[in-house]
Formats: C-alpha cells, sequence, structure tokens
C-alpha cells in the first residue's frame, strides 16, 4: 500500500474480518464452522497490505484478537483469565501469529521486485503461505499441547503428531480460501484501476498532450508537488521523482554524446534507439503500475554491448574517464545512469518497480562504458590507462 489512508482500510477491513468471523464462534463452537475464523488470513494479509505499519498494526490486532478471545472464551461460559491469561501456551500465539505475518512481508518484499510476473508471485505467495501455516500451527498447536496440562494432561509425541495432522488441513484450507480471496479481489482491482488509467489517458490524449506542450508554465507545482502520469501528486524530492529525473538527466547527456563531432554512425544510430527506450523507460517510472521496458529490451542491449566488446583488447588496467570529446561525453553519461540504476532500487525498496527497468538500466551503463572505449578509439586518441604506480617510492 502506498498511502496512509489506503493502509488505514485496509487495517479497517482486516481487524472487522477477524472480529466478525471469531466472534460467529460462539454459535458454531468450532474455527471452521459455517463462517471459518479468518484470523490466520488476517495476520498473513496484514503483512502484505501493511508492511509499513508493522510496529503498531501488528500489536494492534493481537490486542483484538486476545479481545475477541475474552469475549468468545466467556460466552462459552470459561474463565478466560484462569485458563488462558496465566497460561505460557496461550501466547505462544504471539510468535505464531507473527509467523503468518512474515510470510506476507515475504511476499511484500518479493512483489515489490517482481511486478508484473503474476505467476511467480503467485507461486510465492502459495508457497509463502504453506510454510506459514506450518510454523503457526507447530507453535499454536504445540504450545497447548505440550504446556497445558488442562488440554492433554499426558502428551505423547504419537499423539501430537495425530493431533497436529488432523487439525493441520483444516487450518491451510481455511488460509488459503481467505488468501485466496484477498489475490483474486488485489489483482481485478489493480486490472481494473491499469484498464480505467489507460482509458483515462485515451480520452485526453489528444487535448492534454496539446496543451502541456503548448503552455509550459502551470503554477500547479509551486507548493513543491509534481503530478505523475496517474494523475496523482507527489513531492518533488519522492523517491520516484528522483528515478525518473535521473532517467531524464542520463538521457539529455546521451544526447550530448550524439552532439559530438565524429561520433561513427553505428553508434549514433544505437544511442537514437536507447534515447527512445530512455523516454519509454521515464514513463513506466512515472506512471505507477505502468510497464514500457521489455525483457527484449534488455537483451538487445546486451548483444550489442557483446558486439562492440569482442573487437576491443581485455582490459589489464582500470581507465581514466576520458579518451577524447566523444569518450569522455560517454562516461559522464555511464556515471549518470548509474546514478539512475541506484535512484530506482531506492525507489522499488518502497514501491512496486519492474525488474526490467533496472537490469535495462544496469546493462545500458556497461554498454556506455564499452561505447566510451570505442569512441576513444575511433577519436583517435586513445585510452588513458590509470596509473597505479606512480605513488610508489622511487
Amino acid at each position: 500500500m502506498n498511502t496512509n489512508s489506503q493502509r488505514a482500510a485496509v487495517l479497517v477491513l482486516l481487524a472487522l474480518l477477524m472480529a466478525a468471523t471469531r466472534l460467529h464462534l460462539p454459535a458454531t463452537l468450532t474455527h471452521f464452522g459455517p463462517v471459518p475464523d479468518a484470523s490466520w488470513a488476517v495476520f498473513f494479509l496484514g503483512g502484505f497490505y501493511l508492511r509499513g505499519w508493522t510496529r503498531w498494526a501488528f500489536p494492534l490486532l493481537m490486542l483484538l484478537a486476545v479481545a475477541v478471545d475474552y469475549v468468545v472464551i466467556s460466552g462459552q461460559g470459561m474463565n478466560f483469565w484462569a485458563h488462558y491469561c496465566t497460561s505460557a501456551a496461550y501466547w505462544f500465539l504471539v510468535p505464531a501469529y507473527f509467523a503468518l505475518w512474515a510470510g506476507g512481508l515475504l511476499v511484500r518484499r518479493f512483489h515489490a521486485t517482481h511486478a508484473g510476473q503474476h505467476g511467480r508471485v503467485l507461486a510465492v505467495t502459495v508457497a509463502s503461505l504453506f510454510a506459514s501455516v506450518v510454523v503457526c500451527h507447530l507453535l499454536s498447536q504445540g504450545s497447548f499441547y505440550w504446556l497445558s496440562s488442562d488440554v492433554v494432561p499426558n502428551p505423547t509425541v504419537a499423539g501430537w503428531w495425530k493431533n497436529y495432522s488432523d487439525w493441520f488441513v483444516p487450518y491451510l484450507r481455511v488460509a488459503a480460501i481467505y488468501v485466496g480471496l484477498a489475490v483474486i479481489a488485489h489483482f481485478t482491482w489493480s486490472s481494473w484501476r491499469a484498464w480505467a488509467t489507460r482509458r483515462h489517458r485515451a480520452e485526453r490524449r489528444d487535448t492534454a498532450m496539446g496543451n502541456r506542450l503548448s503552455k509550459i508554465y502551470t503554477r500547479t507545482g509551486d507548493d513543491g508537488t509534481t503530478g505523475l502520469g496517474d494523475g496523482s501528486r507527489v513531492g518533488k524530492d519522492s523517491a520516484r521523482v528522483n528515478a525518473y529525473g535521473t532517467v531524464d538527466e542520463a538521457n539529455s547527456a546521451i544526447g550530448v554524446i550524439l552532439a559530438a563531432p565524429n561520433v561513427p554512425e553505428d553508434v549514433a544510430a544505437l544511442l537514437t534507439v536507447v534515447q527512445h527506450q530512455m523516454f519509454d523507460l521515464g514513463g513506466e517510472l512515472c506512471i505507477p503500475g505502468h510497464a514500457a521496458i521489455t525483457g527484449e529490451d534488455v537483451d538487445a542491449l546486451e548483444a550489442r554491448l557483446d558486439h562492440y566488446n569482442e573487437a576491443l583488447p581485455p582490459l589489464k588496467d582500470f581507465i581514466l574517464p576520458a579518451g577524447g570529446e566523444a569518450a569522455a561525453r560517454c562516461h559522464l553519461a555511464r556515471t549518470i545512469v548509474r546514478r539512475a540504476e541506484r535512484e530506482t532500487v531506492t525507489l522499488a525498496r518502497h514501491d512496486a518497480v519492474r525488474p526490467e527497468a533496472i537490469r535495462y538500466l544496469n546493462r545500458l551503463s556497461d554498454l556506455l562504458f564499452v561505447l566510451a572505449r570505442v569512441l576513444a578509439r575511433a577519436d583517435g586518441h586513445g585510452e588513458v590507462l590509470w596509473n597505479h604506480e606512480r605513488r610508489r617510492p622511487t
């Protein structure tokens, strides 16, 4: 989730879901009645959607779970304090539920770096949910079985395993149902939002683009914010603006290379294609959820990099960023692309960034290094090697 209002809405929904399904227990006396207990799924989904609020969202949901347990157990005529609060077994639910929360955190982190790869994200979600339920069930069921004499007076390993295996599948099935419904809702909402964004841009393209290009200043950024491609506004110092702004700077530096005299035609043609792709990349970073750079674009860069590198002699020492005007400009562009890559990685730690974007910038900086060597030789200046022995005493 990217805003506090969205996180707050999800937190309220998860709290309501847990309270509603657990408060249904007095009528069914089971976690798996007509309205099964959603607590396990709630903590897993909380880890995914509320990663930035873990420090207080998890304790808040944990307190809610305890409060609901009090209502449920008291409604069954039992003394909650005597039977549960004074039992070490009951408080093993804290690490048990956090195991589910950690599973959601893992999926969120993977999703942030593999956005658009739905199959891989789904596979990691399934594996993480399964592993989380295994650990949660070991802690919760195991603690009550081994530490609560009121529940099992004479515990045995065989009895524990039978109890564990008998209850594992129902718990996993219920958690999978709720998480599966959440996954369907998530991808439905994301798909609808992407469709609505594309439609909105298509409807406004003819008029809005003309207005933007004809009117240079709008005064809308005087408050320190700027508009993203999806219509939302963020601070001009945000990670997303830094990322696509540095991509724009790198693209301008590539234009400076093309303005240099005596750039070979094949290099100029390649860099012109790169400029178009960098514009695509800037648009991708400017519009959350938009995809422009493809794996084929990255493969094409690697192919051109290999082509030019084959004709160069192997490096036996570091070279200085020099070698003539065009080569020096190419080195400068390379360092800016490296910075764009770092800014994009920083963005990916907070928001979803497709891995193709980061891979493209990484390969482009390598390509520019090779092209700087090519331009230094084509210009007749040659490469300037780093003299690492100049400081040695004579």
